[in-house]
């Protein structure tokens, strides 16, 4: 973060060593793309690595704080240095899907051509024409890109590609799963821990979706149209960009988080040119405050899931297609639509249950009879669990976890409306009317918990 700051900085502030730095950056990043090792100076491939690692670790620590585990490590330096891109282009050039002009802003670029209208120089430019290598050598994100997807879909087994890799262990996470990380087959193991693992577990899907913001729409077209042009038009049928919009800060929260908002916005994008950025830990660090100011019985285990729990349900609460303007106080509530009220619930629920457990009472296996009168609370709440598996399924298909948010709050909106309108279970004198409220409660905190993990929420007993 620092080092970006002072890029920004000198972009700003001296622009006559503009040019120079954009030499410089072009020299780093082809001996980084090249594995180069310099006559003299600093070892670019080694320093790169040593650094990309550092951020990757911090990522992992600062992702844990939001419940974030992952399966595979994937390295951009692997897929170069495998020989996959390089095979990759070769295909392309040799099937004569790709053109190298003499003249114009491509000039001595790679590109891949989709019309006659003018060509695409910058990456995220959207015209006819796509370039794959720089005309420095040094391929750009799209065309690496292009060779990770062929690995995603287990293609790099063919013959014509055969390229291989290691998977060795990186370490476990947060929740005990461990975590693996891809080598080129030349690469020497690193630490192993436990046993390892079949190249075949990773790579060869049957669908690979990218999940990746709106912006990159048009690189992710021309990818999944590389692959239809190389002959794998299965692959690219099954290849889906699952697009969202840009997460922003309200106006309130970015204050809080002292960015200028003197320009009167209602919500404030990450801007690095604009010095508009926050930190995640920074994010999650105030939610945290925030939760302990306005709850302080809260113990700060408690307070820290929660704050986890309001940011991800905030962030997922929402259609893809809408920007999402992040604000600290609403998604903090208690009450209303807010990971901290399906907490809350859920909470409830389990109490409940303890009291039960407490005065000696068994939960039944099985209701053999229903009472013979529900209230509508009741039913409603019966109904909505009934529910869950077919609105998993649904929010599976469409690919809009916002659908399983919406209906994990209508389930806590249920349950907190059966509490507040049916007399409590403890005093109930009707064995068959407590017996099925007693299974009932069981039921939203059996479906409540599984909801909430698939959501990605650690679920809270007690609050």
């Amino acid at each position: 973060g620092k080092a970006f700051d002072e890029a920004e900085q000198v972009k700003e502030s001296q622009p006559e060593k503009l040019d120079r730095l954009k030499e410089m950056r072009k020299a780093v990043l082809h001996a980084i793309e090249h594995g180069s090792e310099p006559e003299a100076g600093p070892d670019y491939p080694l320093l790169a690595s040593d650094i990309s690692r550092q951020i990757v670790q911090a990522h992992l620590t600062t992702m844990s704080r939001l419940n974030v585990s992952y399966d595979l490590l994937t390295w951009e330096s692997t897929v170069l240095r495998s020989g996959l891109w390089k095979r990759t282009f070769a295909m392309l050039r040799d099937r004569g899907l790709l053109e190298k002009p003499e003249t114009g802003k491509a000039a001595g670029c790679w590109i891949l051509p989709f019309g006659n209208e003018e060509e695409q120089v910058e990456e995220g430019d959207h015209s006819s024409d796509k370039i794959l290598v720089r005309s420095d050598g040094t391929a750009t994100y799209t065309a690496k890109d292009i060779a990770y997807q062929l690995w995603k879909f287990g293609l790099t087994d063919d013959p014509q590609i055969g390229v291989q890799f290691n998977f060795t262990p990186w370490g476990r996470q947060h929740d005990g799963r461990l975590l693996w990380s891809m080598q080129t087959s030349e690469q020497e193991n690193e630490s192993r821990i436990g046993e390892e693992v079949d190249p075949r577990r990773f790579g060869h899907a049957k669908r690979v979706i990218n999940v990746i913001d709106v912006r990159q729409s048009y690189l992710q077209q021309v990818l999944y149209e590389s692959l239809r042009r190389l002959g794998f038009t299965d692959q690219a049928d099954n290849s889906t960009h699952l697009a969202y919009e840009v997460v922003t800060l309200s106006a309130a929260t970015a204050e809080r988080m002292g960015i200028d908002t003197s320009a009167g916005h209602d919500f404030y994008a990450m801007s690095g040119r604009k010095g508009i950025e926050i930190k995640a830990d920074d994010l999650i660090n105030a939610s945290i405050k925030r939760m302990l100011e306005t709850k302080p019985e809260l113990s700060a285990e408690t307070a820290a899931v929660a704050a986890a729990s309001a940011i991800r349900y905030f962030m997922i609460r929402y259609n893809l297609q809408q920007v999402i303007a992040l604000d600290m106080d609403e998604a903090l509530r208690s009450n209303g639509d807010t990971g901290v009220y399906l907490q809350y619930a859920y909470a409830r629920a389990n109490s409940i249950l303890r009291k039960l457990d407490k005065t000696g009472y068994k939960l039944p296996e099985k209701l053999e009879l229903l009472p013979e009168q529900l209230e509508q609370s009741e039913w409603e709440l019966l109904r909505h669990i009934d529910a869950y598996p077919r609105n998993l399924a649904e929010a599976s298909a469409k690919l809009a976890p916002n659908m399983l948010a919406t209906y994990a709050y209508d389930l806590a909106s249920h349950f907190s409306d059966f509490y507040e309108h049916t007399p409590p279970i403890l005093k109930e004198t009707d064995e068959r009317v407590k017996a099925f409220r007693a299974w009932l409660v069981s039921a939203t905190v059996q479906t409540m918990g599984n909801a909430l993990r698939v959501l990605g929420f650690v679920p809270l007993e007690s609050m």
